[in-house]
């Protein structure tokens, strides 16, 4: 009988230590130190406006000769994507078109071409649209069905992303394609199960944008990891080789209740982003939102432990403050022939306390002309010899602390008359 309950008992701890591996969430110990390690963008508007009429809301988006070229999902199945382009001085509409695009997910430009590349979620082709017009200029067969697509001039490729499997099973991928989008040079996976978004390449590096829909089961985002926030974006930056080289973080701002990274696009080396917004308003307004990224800021670890040591710091400049405003007293003067022993209270303000002490003894009470002063690093106690047999002494106190190269008094103490024996 004991034989077998020691068998039912290792079972059941085996049982016991699977459930714990498995049903227990294993990301949530790493999770948020995850997030919090990324280096955080920082952003300026640019513009935000209302998306055009027969659009419900932005998809793709380049930067071209002409200006910024974005499209739109149309409101109304089977008709004309609106397009648009926008002045890169002003950020206003400078011209609308419309061109079927099916659910036109991304694009790019290709400018010895001037053509811009769209790739449509639903169907294996690329839709080529001469820039000047907006018009369809041609359709370029693909071995897979690409949801985003990226062109790097030096080198005259593309990047295109596809994904495969389906559930928690989905993977995404990217092909590096020659200059025709006819020949696969290479391919690498992108290990993310955020919303996948859009590509843009700069200076050989790929930049892929994704989103944090925040929970949802859906065919974008199988799983919810916990590790990002709602409306959080990532921008995941490979080389062509398929090494992940960085991962940046865009955070949702005050006054809005979805902040949905579309794609980013470069002016230069300006890094333009796209977003489809939802304000935080009574009537949840939808709004095109586009930015400039103007610096890859702190990561939040980094911001909270900057912020951790500037309160530090003013908590201790008012410390210090304070310390500079109080005075110590003295507490006892021991009288010998010709020496004193002097003791004070100790001095401190909230977290600072003095590091020393200085002890001033003069023959004229207000301490002009030569005097004595004595400085103790530790302790509250001074004493002073080689004096004149009976003769009258001022003395006085103050507490310092140093800080750097600079050096904080308390106020004097009251003075205190005696007389050597």
């Amino acid at each position: 009988m004991d034989r077998y309950r020691k068998v039912i008992g290792v079972f059941a701890t085996a049982f016991f230590l699977c459930a714990v591996v498995f049903l227990f969430p294993r990301t949530r110990v790493h999770a948020a130190s995850e997030r919090e390690i990324l280096p955080v963008l920082e952003l300026n508007k640019l513009a935000e406006f209302s998306a055009p009429s027969g659009a419900s809301y932005l998809e793709g988006g380049t930067a071209a000769s002409s200006g910024y070229m974005v499209a739109f999902l149309s409101s109304t199945a089977g008709k004309p994507n609106p397009v648009q382009v926008i002045d890169t001085n002003t950020w206003t509409a400078v011209k609308t078109g419309s061109a079927e695009l099916s659910h036109a997910n991304d694009m790019c430009y290709v400018p010895q071409r001037r053509e811009i590349y769209v790739t449509p979620m639903d169907r294996a082709e690329l839709i080529v649209l001469e820039e000047s017009t907006l018009n369809v200029k041609s359709k370029i067969k693909t071995l897979r069905n690409y949801h985003a697509i990226g062109y790097d001039t030096a080198s005259d490729r593309f990047a295109a992303v596809f994904v495969t499997g389906s559930g928690a099973a989905r993977r995404l991928y990217c092909d590096i394609l020659d200059g025709t989008c006819q020949k696969v040079l290479g391919t690498f996976s992108a290990d993310t199960n955020l919303t996948y978004q859009g590509l843009t390449v700069h200076d050989s590096l790929i930049y892929y944008t994704s989103w944090e829909r925040g929970g949802v089961n859906s065919l974008y985002e199988p799983v919810y990891d916990g590790i990002f926030q709602k409306s959080d974006n990532v921008i995941y930056v490979y080389n062509f080789s398929g090494q992940l080289v960085k991962r940046l973080l865009v955070m949702m701002p005050e006054g809005y209740s979805k902040f949905e990274l579309e794609t980013a696009s470069f002016i230069g080396n300006r890094m333009i982003l796209q977003f489809n917004e939802t304000l935080d308003d009574a009537s949840g307004t939808r709004m095109i939102g586009i930015y400039e990224v103007t610096a890859e800021g702190l990561s939040l670890a980094q911001k909270a432990e900057k912020e951790a040591a500037e309160k530090k710091a003013e908590q201790e400049k008012k410390a210090l403050q304070k310390l500079t405003s109080r005075k110590t007293a003295i507490t006892g003067i021991t009288r010998r022939k010709k020496s004193l022993k002097v003791r004070w209270k100790k001095l401190s303000a909230g977290s600072v306390a003095a590091e020393g002490y200085e002890i001033q003894l003069c023959r004229k009470k207000n301490f002009r002309g030569r005097s004595l002063k004595g400085l103790v690093r530790s302790g509250n106690v001074c004493v002073f010899r080689g004096l004149k047999r009976r003769t009258t002494y001022y003395i006085r106190v103050r507490a310092y602390a140093v800080r750097g190269d600079q050096t904080y008094y308390s106020a004097w103490s009251s003075k205190k008359k005696v007389r050597t024996r």
